[in-house]
């Protein structure tokens, strides 16, 4: 996995955390959407769903590529 240099930051905005989307981790991770939707179907992968859209934290997103290496 290649790694971007900067992981978006948890940004809080009229009192609303953001959240990554399937894109941007694809985005961030440098892989394919439909490998984002592996991982966040795999045990462990700091991913959730808010009704049918996948969501992650980018910090936790952080955590987990370091874990990895």
């Amino acid at each position: 996995m290649t790694q971007s240099s900067t992981v978006p930051t948890t940004m809080y905005s009229q009192g609303r955390i953001h959240m990554m989307t399937p894109d941007e981790v694809a985005t961030y991770l440098s892989i394919s959407k439909s490998k984002v939707y592996n991982l966040f179907r795999r045990q462990g992968f700091p991913a959730f769903r808010v009704g049918k859209h996948w969501r992650t934290d980018p910090i936790l997103l952080q955590e987990w590529v370091r874990q990895q290496r």
